[in-house]
């Protein structure tokens, strides 16, 4: 083996275990996320997102496109308290399953993919309401002084039925919306989204679910690819 060929090795071994590395800050990121946001710790969540970077982005769901710098401020600690109250019998739980995690090249990106098997419990005025709560998260992550950080957020719920109800007997959420728009969820004040959900399709027994989010790709750098986030390309079935 030549010197070149020796330096070559080294320097692949080195991005291989710097890729592994980053792989597993990743998880831990995403599982802190869950912790917290499970915990209603909402305020800490935001420590997990790439503050401050103009490009962040968060979209969960139908409730529209967050963007800008303080995104996950308005998303987590203004919105999500908003919403949940003293949590007084308040649940939700989204596990991470089947993670594909890639790591750019150049170390600077990755993206990632997980399902998520779920189950929340609201207080309702007729007393807790229990339900399934399935979907997948699909990110851009980014290296931020050398810590990986959530860039670009998107849950994508596949259904959402009852405890004692068939998600093949629930109409799903996007069907409600779009036949009553005021079922939609209001936005929280300090806390309006930034522009309209772009992709937002729960199972129905009527149609075939799309093939989106898709797993990501081995990629260099994150410059003229596809993110994991946003509306399907053309074309996806």
């Amino acid at each position: 083996m030549t010197l070149e060929e020796m330096e070559q090795k080294i320097a692949a071994l080195e991005l291989a275990l710097a890729k592994q590395q980053a792989v597993t800050q990743i998880q831990n990121c995403m599982g802190r996320y869950v912790y917290m946001h499970t915990g209603g710790h909402h305020t800490d969540c935001v420590q997990c997102f790439a503050n401050g970077d103009p490009d962040l982005s968060i979209e969960i769901g139908p409730m529209g496109v967050f963007r800008g710098p303080d995104a996950a401020y308005r998303v987590y600690h203004i919105a999500h308290n908003a919403f949940e109250g003293d949590r007084i019998g308040f649940l939700a739980e989204h596990t991470l399953t089947t993670p594909v995690i890639e790591v750019a090249d150049d170390l600077q990106t990755a993206k990632a993919l997980w399902i998520s098997p779920g189950h929340e419990t609201s207080i309702e005025p007729v007393g807790p309401d229990p339900t399934w709560m399935w979907g997948r998260y699909a990110m851009d992550f980014k290296n931020v002084n050398g810590e990986w950080k959530i860039w670009h957020f998107q849950m994508f719920p596949t259904f959402r039925c009852n405890y004692y109800k068939a998600w093949t007997d629930t109409v799903p959420f996007d069907e409600v919306i779009h036949q009553h728009p005021e079922e939609n969820i209001p936005s929280v004040p300090g806390a309006e989204p930034d522009g309209p959900t772009t992709f937002f399709e729960e199972y129905s027994p009527t149609r075939a679910m799309k093939y989106w989010p898709q797993p990501p790709a081995p990629y260099q750098t994150f410059e003229g690819t596809q993110s994991m986030v946003g509306a399907p390309p053309e074309g996806i079935l």
